[in-house]
C-alpha cells in the first residue's frame, strides 16, 4: 500500500476530529506531515518488532576464538568504512535486525537456538549470537551433521526505511508501505494513540489511552489469527498468506 492510503484512512478516522499542527480538523499537508510519519514510522517498529512480517538472512563465517558474533553491518565484510578488526557477516548488512529466529548450517541443518543442549546457540542480547566453542572450533566429536565453516541466520527484520525523493522529501503518493492490510487497523490505532496522547484529557476521557487499548485489542486479535510469516531458511516475504 501506498503512505497516502494511510493518510486517507486516517483523515477520514482515527485523526478526522483533532487539528494537527494548527491545521483543519483532519487536515494531513506539508506543515504537520512529518509528525504523522514518525507516528507511521514507529508503528511499523512495534509491528514488525512484534510480528513476525518480514524475514532476512545473513551468512555467519565462523571465526576461531571468536563465540560470540555481533549482527551489525560494522562487521561486515563489505563494509569498507568499519574500523572492526575482526569482521564476519557475508557481503552487506542493513541493520534492520528485530530478532535472530532461526539458525542453519551450512548444509541446512538447524542448529538449537535458546535450548538447553551443549550445541544450541543463544542471544544473550537482541544483536548478539552466541556459538558454542565446539562448533566453531569444529571439535573432533561435534556430531557430522553440525560440522561447518558458516552459519545462516534467518531474523525477523525491521520494515524499510520509508521512501524519499531525491530532495529527501517524502511524497505519500509514491511511498510505499510494506504492511500486509490485515496489520493495518492495528497502525491507524497506534498513529492515533501517538498523536492523540499529547492532547491531554477532554473531560474524564484521555483518547490517546483509548486508542492505545484499541491497539493492544487488534494485535491480540492478530496475535490469534496467526497470519505472520513462517519460520523458514531466507524467507523474505509474504508468500505463505498470499500477500506478493
Amino acid at each position: 500500500m501506498k503512505l497516502q492510503e494511510i493518510f486517507d484512512q486516517l483523515r477520514q478516522g482515527e485523526l478526522s476530529q483533532l487539528s494537527i499542527g494548527g491545521q483543519a480538523q483532519g487536515v494531513i499537508n506539508d506543515k504537520n506531515q512529518s509528525a504523522v510519519v514518525n507516528a507511521v514510522t514507529l508503528g511499523l517498529s512495534n509491528l514488525y518488532t512484534r510480528f513476525n512480517l518480514r524475514e532476512g538472512s545473513l551468512k555467519l563465517i565462523l571465526v576461531p576464538g571468536v563465540y560470540s558474533y555481533h549482527l551489525k553491518s560494522a562487521f561486515a565484510l563489505n563494509n569498507s568504512s568499519s574500523t572492526e578488526p575482526v569482521k564476519y557477516i557475508e557481503g552487506e548488512f542493513e541493520d534492520d535486525l528485530s530478532k535472530v529466529e532461526a539458525v542453519f548450517t551450512e548444509e541446512g541443518h538447524q542448529i538449537d537456538l535458546n535450548m538447553r543442549g551443549k550445541y544450541s546457540c543463544t542471544t544473550p542480547s537482541t544483536h548478539v549470537l552466541k556459538v558454542p566453542v565446539t562448533v566453531v572450533e569444529q571439535d573432533i566429536n561435534l556430531p557430522t551433521v553440525l560440522k561447518t565453516n558458516a552459519l545462516d541466520v534467518v531474523y525477523r527484520a525491521m520494515h524499510p526505511p520509508i521512501e524519499t525523493d531525491q530532495y529527501g522529501d517524502i511524497d505519500p503518493e509514491m511511498a510505499e508501505i510494506a504492511l500486509p492490510y490485515p496489520y493495518l487497523e492495528a497502525l491507524l490505532y497506534f498513529v492515533a494513540s501517538r498523536i492523540h496522547h499529547p492532547v491531554g484529557m477532554t473531560g474524564d476521557f484521555q483518547m490517546g489511552a483509548s486508542y492505545s487499548a484499541k491497539y493492544e485489542q487488534a494485535c491480540q486479535r492478530l496475535e490469534n489469527s496467526n497470519l505472520q510469516v513462517d519460520k523458514s531458511k531466507g524467507n523474505t516475504k509474504f508468500e505463505t498468506n498470499g500477500w506478493v
